[in-house]
């Protein structure tokens, strides 16, 4: 079953998010490479090419899993 991960993105934490980028993408890796991640990303909440920072209050993640539990590990 597909679920939806949405991550909002909490304020003043720019660096932190920087820091934990690689792990983060990391994580994703395992999932891309077996063909069940269907998109992950930021997400836009302004109509513009050019959203900066502010534009982009989270991620949006769509994976297959197993089970619920197995989404939210």
């Amino acid at each position: 079953m597909y679920y939806v991960l949405l991550c909002e993105y909490v304020e003043r934490t720019v660096q932190q998010r920087q820091g934990a980028l690689p792990a983060h993408l990391a994580r994703l890796q395992t999932p891309a490479d077996q063909g069940r991640l269907l998109c992950a990303g930021q997400y836009s909440t302004v109509d513009t090419e050019e959203t900066g920072q502010a534009g982009f209050p989270g991620t949006l993640n769509i994976a297959e899993f197993d089970t619920f539990k197995a989404a939210t590990a």
